[in-house]
C-alpha cells in the first residue's frame, strides 16, 4: 500500500507500491481515469517503439480512459508530434499533446503579450508562438551569420547604439532547444535581457541532459538556459516539467480529477516531480533514465513503479 499525504496539490510519498501482479495492475487501472504520458523512455526508446505500446493505448481508450502526451521537447510543434506519433504507429490528436513550447506560447498569451521575441530554439517552437500570438508578436531567430567579437559588439551596440536593439521592441527571450546555439546567440540574449528590464525570460525546460540511447547522454536545453542565466543574472519562468503549467493547461482544457489521474514517466527529476507537484499519482517505468535504486536513495518518490508501461494490462 502507498501512504500518501496530500496538501496544496502536492503528493508527499512515504512508500512506493510496485505493480508486480496482474491483480495489482487491474486495480490500479480501475482507479485511474486519465493517463499523462511522457514519451521517450515510456512509449519508445530512441527510434524504437516499445512492443505492445500501440495496443495498450488503444485498449485504454476502449476502456474510456483519457490519454495525454506530456513532453519537454520544444523542438517540434504539436502538429509535428501528431505526424511523428503516426509514423511510429501511435495514434494521437493535437489536443492530446502538450509540450513545453506550447506552454511557453500560452504563458505569453496569458500576459497579453505584444512585441518581439528573441527565440533560442527550433522551428517547432516558432510555430507554437505564432499560432498562439499571431500578429501580436514578431519572431527574431538565430544570428544571421553575425560573428561574435566583444570589441565589435561593443562598438555596434553599446551606448547610444543600443537604440538599435531597443527599437526592435523585444519583450521576451524564449529558450527552447537550439542545436546551433553559439556565442553570438548568447550575446544577443544577454544584451536583450540585460538592456530591456521589462523583457520576459522564458525557458521551455531546464533539462540538463538528453538521453539518446546506448547509455549516451548529450547536453539539453538546461545547459543553454544556464549559460543565459550566468551571462545575465536573470531567472527564467520555466514552462515545462517539473513546473506544473502543463498540468494546469490540461485541467483548463478538459478538466481533471487529480485523485484519478496518474503521470507516467521514466525520469524522477522531471516526470515524477511534475506529478508530485501537481497533486496526481505517479508511475515510474523502468524502461528509461531513472532507476528504482536512484529513487530509493533520493528525495523524489513515485507512488507506483512498474517494469514497463506496456505491462500495465498484462
Amino acid at each position: 500500500r502507498s501512504w500518501i499525504l496530500f496538501e496544496s496539490r502536492h503528493f508527499f510519498v512515504l512508500m512506493t507500491t510496485r505493480l508486480a501482479t496482474a491483480e495489482a495492475r487491474r486495480k490500479f487501472v480501475e482507479s485511474v481515469d486519465t493517463f499523462l504520458l511522457d514519451c521517450d523512455g515510456v512509449l519508445w526508446g530512441g527510434n524504437r517503439v516499445f512492443p505492445g505500446i500501440p495496443e495498450l493505448l488503444a485498449k485504454l481508450r476502449e476502456m474510456g480512459k483519457r490519454v495525454y502526451f506530456i513532453t519537454n521537447n520544444a523542438g517540434s510543434s504539436r502538429q509535428q508530434y501528431v505526424e511523428k506519433f503516426a509514423s511510429k504507429g501511435v495514434q494521437a490528436t493535437k489536443n492530446e499533446i502538450f509540450n513545453s513550447g506550447y506552454a511557453a506560447a500560452v504563458y505569453l498569451k496569458s500576459k497579453a503579450f505584444r512585441g518581439s521575441i528573441y527565440v533560442v530554439g527550433a522551428d517547432g517552437l516558432c510555430t507554437e508562438l505564432k499560432e498562439a500570438l499571431g500578429d501580436d508578436c514578431k519572431l527574431v531567430v538565430g544570428d544571421e551569420g553575425e560573428k561574435y567579437s566583444p570589441a565589435e559588439f561593443g562598438e555596434k551596440y553599446s551606448g547610444e547604439n543600443f537604440k538599435k536593439i531597443k527599437d526592435m521592441n523585444f519583450r521576451a527571450v524564449v529558450s527552447g532547444y537550439d542545436v546551433e546555439f553559439n556565442m553570438t546567440r548568447l550575446a544577443w540574449a544577454s544584451m536583450i535581457l540585460g538592456g530591456v528590464p521589462e523583457c520576459e525570460f522564458v525557458a521551455c525546460n531546464t533539462d540538463r541532459q538528453i538521453p539518446v540511447g546506448g547509455g549516451l547522454t548529450l547536453p539539453g536545453n538546461g545547459t543553454v538556459v544556464q549559460a543565459i542565466q550566468t551571462a545575465t543574472g536573470r531567472e527564467p519562468v520555466v514552462t515545462g516539467k517539473p513546473e506544473p503549467l502543463l498540468l494546469d493547461l490540461i485541467d483548463k482544457q478538459d478538466g481533471l480529477d487529480r485523485e484519478r489521474t496518474v503521470m507516467v514517466g521514466d525520469r524522477l527529476e522531471t516526470d515524477i516531480l511534475f506529478g508530485n507537484r501537481g497533486g496526481v499519482r505517479t508511475l515510474l517505468v523502468e524502461t528509461g533514465s531513472s532507476t528504482v535504486e536512484e529513487m530509493e536513495a533520493g528525495d523524489i518518490k513515485a507512488t507506483h513503479v512498474i517494469d514497463a508501461f506496456a505491462s500495465l494490462l498484462s
